[in-house]
């Protein structure tokens, strides 16, 4: 027979990786814990493009920046650089486009809700 896993988890308490700090109490996915702590004014980083390839909460920036820097290689920290600039600039690029994209079916949409108020 199949468990059918629950979706609420169990509570935990959520710190900060560098200092330790009680941040606040959740029993949410680590995603979902992530945007909460961002909506508390806390940072949730997933810094995959450094080689890094978990996620973790701080209680400010100077935690976050400290953390990163005794947990990354100047190697790791310039190729993710890198990575990250690339893209941005394919956001850039591929922005206009998108918007365009959008727009077309925003139009069939509105032709279609004329339509069918007809």
């Amino acid at each position: 027979m199949n468990k059918i896993k629950s979706s609420i988890e169990e509570e935990r308490d959520i710190v900060c990786e560098q200092c330790g700090k009680f941040l606040f109490r959740t029993n949410k996915s680590k995603g979902a814990a992530g945007a909460e702590a961002r909506l508390k004014g806390f940072i949730y980083k997933m810094p995959i493009f450094f080689g890094i390839y978990e996620s973790y909460f701080f209680c400010c920036k100077e935690c976050w920046d400290k953390w990163f820097f005794e947990h990354t290689t100047e190697e790791q920290r310039k190729e993710g650089n890198k990575e990250v600039g690339k893209l941005k600039e394919s956001i850039k690029r591929d922005t206009p486009e998108l918007l365009e994209g959008l727009q077309r079916i925003q139009k069939a949409f509105g032709k279609y809700k004329k339509k069918k108020s007809v």
